[in-house]
């Protein structure tokens, strides 16, 4: 049997929730991360990055935004490696070129209470990888940036740490493609606009959770 499930969800950063039967797999989504001068422009180079984000809840929501009446705790500790280069000389349509790797390292406790779940899995997430043209800023007469603007093509592949028995995982089982175009606009001074435009697509999950979607041979959000 096959599945193709609605995007009932519950996901903590990078790491995998399975809540409710009818729950379904997702990716971690830029939902708040990027704000302020979004599209600022790189510098040209390689760059390591770490981010380190700590995330708590005591409570699971359903498909349509209810609180479920579980009592539980989740404390989840996420360390993202980020690998980023801009080249200096070459170019594509007037933009910079270059590349990010990313990988999280996810480091959860869980207290389940009464909830459904019961176990959880440390360790490395699913490696992301992605394509970056940077343009360089358009400026006003006097210096000051007006307009920069960033393309991203970005994929993440199935290696990170995922079983199917377990509720939570640092890993999804399944590819993802989230291309997305980054802009800040800066109408006048100490004033800026700034958004990302991004779509997400998701493959199928060959090995589903057993509790979440007994007798299921995929999923597919």
């Amino acid at each position: 049997m096959t599945r193709s499930l609605p995007a009932h969800f519950f996901a903590v950063l990078a790491l995998t929730v399975v809540a409710t039967a009818n729950a379904q797999h997702l990716p971690p989504v830029n939902l708040g991360q990027s704000s302020f001068l979004d599209a600022g422009p790189i510098p040209s180079g390689l760059f390591l990055q770490e981010v380190a984000d700590y995330y708590t809840t005591d409570a699971l929501v359903d498909g349509d935004g209810e609180e479920a009446p579980f009592d539980f705790e989740l404390g989840v500790f996420v360390l993202m490696n980020q690998l980023i280069y801009i080249s200096d000389k070459h170019r594509l349509f007037g933009a910079r070129i270059g590349f990010e790797l990313l990988m999280p390292v996810v480091f959860p406790d869980l207290d389940p209470g009464d909830s459904p779940l019961r176990n959880a899995t440390t360790g490395a997430g699913d490696l992301i990888i992605g394509g970056i043209l940077q343009w360089d800023p358009i400026k006003r007469a006097n210096g000051e940036p007006l307009f920069v603007n960033r393309f991203n093509l970005v994929g993440s592949f199935p290696t990170g740490n995922y079983s199917r028995r377990k509720d939570l995982n640092p890993g999804n089982n399944f590819t993802t493609f989230n291309p997305y175009w980054a802009a800040t606009f800066t109408p006048w001074r100490r004033w800026e606009l700034s958004w990302r435009l991004l779509y997400l697509w998701c493959g199928e999950n060959d090995e589903p959770n057993v509790r979440a979607f007994p007798g299921a041979r995929t999923t597919q959000a």
